[in-house]
């Protein structure tokens, strides 16, 4: 019995009301039925309990993994007349851009087929199309799209951060946990939930990719336009379902902008706010994998939470050192080597973060050497420190440089 939803979601939709008789005809008939009878249906959360305890077996088909739909991919596209402009890295990056199910998928194929003909078709088209119907696809369903992070500049420098922990330490205890021996009990295999804070720009969301990609772990990240719902209960659900894909995966979960989940119960106003934060503590405690949470509000955290961190780690603007020693990652000695009038004038810039230089960098990439020079970068720099309702230029007197 397909699209069994109206029929048995008694309760369906909070404006309508169903007559008991109904519910009872149902009941009867399960409990008489002489016919094995599947039921397939998309919603639960209405149906009667006296009705669900009358089901023999139930089986919850859940939403893909990223793993779990680039084989759908796979299986969908192995007779399929475009397949060879679908190379394993076209599929690899679709599953993962775009979350949509296999009927979906189907369909996308199916359309291409039939807009393309192999003849006329190369893999620039054949993906470019895919991505257009899949797009609108996501669009139509009303999950819209999720934009990635951009990928890890080949300029990032590990080095040039300035934490408040050894950062290799970090690393050493990241890389342990992700190669744990699998034969470690379950209830024994815990979690490892770190917190990276600071101000903006300190580098914390480009730590957590070079994290992932240092234990060659994907990375789910999750915000909170995909998280928090206006219904009822359904962000604790879409909480429960994040940390549970995170782990049929053996990924890596990145909240970004945590303050936006963690509500402090202290100072709640609404129920919503502290059953959200609650959740999310359960699933803290109780999930096997690792979880990274981001924030520039680091006192907006409810302090329960604070505990469930096994790293707190503060970013903090660059070093003098490191300042210099990141500027000449991105820029290189391809416009000549730095004066010491230059030099001085990058450390002596006020609160200075990777994010500066990064955005300069990318302001710039595309521009000759010849044409912007070492001391048009570093005015660059300056100003965009300015941006920030900062003066470049430090405070007389002691302090942090």
């Amino acid at each position: 019995m397909d699209e069994a939803d109206t029929l048995l979601n008694t309760r369906y939709m909070f404006l309508t009301t169903r007559d008991t008789v109904e519910k009872g005809w149902l009941n009867d008939f399960l409990d008489h039925a002489r016919t094995k009878v599947i039921w397939i249906t998309n919603e639960r959360q209405f149906m009667e309990t006296s009705l669900l305890r009358r089901f023999s077996y139930s089986l919850h088909f859940k939403k893909f993994t990223g793993r779990e739909r680039e084989n759908v991919w796979i299986n969908l596209t192995a007779k399929h007349p475009l397949r060879r402009f679908l190379t394993r890295d076209v599929i690899r990056n679709l599953a993962a851009k775009y979350e949509v199910n296999a009927a979906g998928i189907a369909s996308a194929l199916d359309a291409v087929k039939s807009i393309l003909p192999p003849k006329n078709a190369n893999e620039k088209a054949v993906r470019g199309m895919l991505e257009e119907l899949l797009t609108r696809h996501e669009e139509l369903i009303g999950q819209g799209f999720k934009r990635p992070l951009n990928p890890l500049t080949d300029r990032y420098d590990i080095s040039a951060l300035n934490v408040d922990v050894e950062i290799n330490l970090l690393l050493q205890a990241a890389r342990a946990f992700a190669g744990r021996d699998s034969k470690i009990a379950q209830e024994e295999r815990g979690s490892l939930n770190l917190l990276f804070w600071g101000r903006p720009g300190t580098g914390k969301t480009e730590f957590v990719k070079y994290l992932a990609a240092e234990l060659g772990m994907r990375l789910i990240i999750k915000r909170a336009s995909e998280l928090v719902s206006c219904w009822l209960g359904e962000t604790e659900k879409n909480i429960r379902d994040a940390f549970d894909e995170a782990e049929r995966e053996k990924a890596v979960l990145f909240l970004d902008e945590a303050d936006s989940f963690f509500v402090n119960r202290e100072s709640a106003h609404r129920s919503w706010e502290v059953s959200q934060t609650n959740e999310l503590l359960t699933q803290m405690e109780n999930h096997q994998g690792i979880l990274i949470c981001c924030t520039n509000l680091l006192y907006n955290l409810d302090k329960a939470a604070m505990r469930r961190f096994q790293w707190k780690v503060e970013f903090k603007p660059l070093t003098r050192e490191g300042k210099v020693s990141l500027y000449q990652k991105y820029f290189g000695p391809a416009r000549g080597k730095l004066t010491s009038k230059q030099k001085d004038r990058i450390t002596g810039i006020n609160n200075l973060t990777p994010g500066d230089i990064k955005a300069v960098w990318q302001r710039y990439r595309f521009s000759s050497e010849k044409d912007v020079s070492h001391d048009d970068i570093i005015g660059a720099i300056e100003k965009e420190v300015e941006y920030r309702g900062e003066s470049p230029k430090p405070k007389i007197g002691f302090g942090p440089c």
